[in-house]
């Protein structure tokens, strides 16, 4: 899988949890927000890794900046959300800013980022990167400790 496959394979994944958790019920929606803040989490730290220095590498450093700083909204609205009872009205109100927030980074991703990066690296390259990101992936679902590292949210 390369790397342009699997971010798309995560926007589908958290797309979906969001259309499940909107239609859910207060007790369902805080066992699906667990899995909904861990997936966004994982993206989050998958694109910190890998996708912003990347970025920096091929010097779109613009770019970079409007995708870290999409991160750590994302990041700390995904924390507000863990925080609020998924029967306080609030709860809905921040998943609509999540909802939006991962809206606007699916499409600027989708349909402008992935297809510079398409054609500005190679398949093989594409597909070294997918793998090394696999490999991020298994590593923090492996470190699942409170020492293990986070995305940076810090501003």
């Amino acid at each position: 899988m390369d790397a342009l496959e699997l971010l798309r394979a995560q926007h589908s994944e958290i797309q979906q949890r969001l259309l499940r958790i909107r239609t859910q019920s207060a007790v369902e929606r805080r066992r699906e927000l667990d899995d909904l803040s861990d997936a966004v989490e994982m993206h989050l730290l998958v694109e910190e890794r890998h996708l912003e220095p990347l970025l920096h590498e091929l010097s779109f450093d613009a770019v970079a900046l409007k995708v870290e700083t999409a991160r750590r909204l994302m990041a700390r609205t995904v924390a507000e959300l863990r925080a609020i009872d998924a029967a306080d009205p609030r709860f809905d109100a921040t998943l609509s800013v999540l909802w939006a927030e991962l809206a606007r980074h699916h499409d600027e991703n989708e349909g402008r980022l992935f297809p510079a990066l398409a054609g500005s690296l190679s398949q093989p390259l594409l597909r070294a990167l997918g793998q090394s990101m696999l490999e991020t992936i298994a590593e923090a679902e492996n470190d699942n400790w409170i020492g293990a590292a986070q995305p940076d949210t810090s501003w």
